[in-house]
Protein backbone atom coordinates (compact mmCIF):
# COMPACT_ATOMS: atom_id res chain seq x y z
CA UNK A 1 0.00 0.00 0.00
CA UNK A 2 1.43 3.35 -0.97
CA UNK A 3 0.64 6.36 1.19
CA UNK A 4 0.77 9.94 -0.02
CA UNK A 5 3.15 12.43 1.51
CA UNK A 6 1.74 14.61 4.27
CA UNK A 7 3.43 17.19 6.49
CA UNK A 8 0.63 17.37 9.09
CA UNK A 9 -2.02 15.06 10.50
CA UNK A 10 -4.95 16.63 12.36
CA UNK A 11 -6.69 13.97 14.44
CA UNK A 12 -10.14 14.99 15.69
CA UNK A 13 -12.02 11.70 15.66
CA UNK A 14 -13.18 10.34 19.00
CA UNK A 15 -16.21 9.17 20.91
CA UNK A 16 -17.65 12.04 22.93
CA UNK A 17 -17.92 11.89 26.72
CA UNK A 18 -21.72 11.70 26.64
CA UNK A 19 -21.61 8.51 24.54
CA UNK A 20 -18.61 7.09 26.40
CA UNK A 21 -20.55 6.91 29.64
CA UNK A 22 -22.98 4.51 27.99
CA UNK A 23 -20.32 2.31 26.34
CA UNK A 24 -16.91 2.77 28.00
CA UNK A 25 -15.36 -0.36 26.45
CA UNK A 26 -16.33 0.72 22.94
CA UNK A 27 -15.02 4.21 23.66
CA UNK A 28 -11.66 2.82 24.72
CA UNK A 29 -11.52 0.63 21.61
CA UNK A 30 -12.31 3.53 19.30
CA UNK A 31 -10.37 6.35 21.00
CA UNK A 32 -7.20 4.44 21.85
CA UNK A 33 -7.54 1.71 19.24
CA UNK A 34 -7.63 4.22 16.40
CA UNK A 35 -5.33 6.90 17.78
CA UNK A 36 -2.34 4.65 18.45
CA UNK A 37 -2.13 3.17 14.93
CA UNK A 38 -2.59 6.64 13.46
CA UNK A 39 0.30 7.96 15.58
CA UNK A 40 2.45 4.99 14.57
CA UNK A 41 1.67 5.48 10.89
CA UNK A 42 2.42 9.21 11.17
CA UNK A 43 5.79 8.44 12.79
CA UNK A 44 6.59 5.76 10.21
CA UNK A 45 5.70 8.23 7.44
CA UNK A 46 7.87 10.92 9.05
CA UNK A 47 4.96 13.34 9.37
CA UNK A 48 6.36 16.63 10.67
CA UNK A 49 3.40 17.62 12.82
CA UNK A 50 0.63 15.66 14.57
CA UNK A 51 -2.20 17.74 16.01
CA UNK A 52 -4.57 16.02 18.41
CA UNK A 53 -7.75 17.91 19.19
CA UNK A 54 -9.78 17.25 22.26
CA UNK A 55 -12.90 18.52 23.93
CA UNK A 56 -13.64 20.68 26.91
CA UNK A 57 -14.33 17.50 28.89
CA UNK A 58 -10.58 16.82 28.99
CA UNK A 59 -9.45 20.30 29.98
CA UNK A 60 -12.46 21.40 32.03
CA UNK A 61 -14.59 24.46 31.63
CA UNK A 62 -12.82 27.81 31.65
CA UNK A 63 -14.35 30.98 32.93
CA UNK A 64 -14.04 34.01 30.68
CA UNK A 65 -15.27 36.45 33.32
Amino acid sequence: MQIGSFATVIHLAAVLISASRKEPDETLRVNIGSSLPLLQLAAWSKVQKFIFGSSISVYGAKSFA
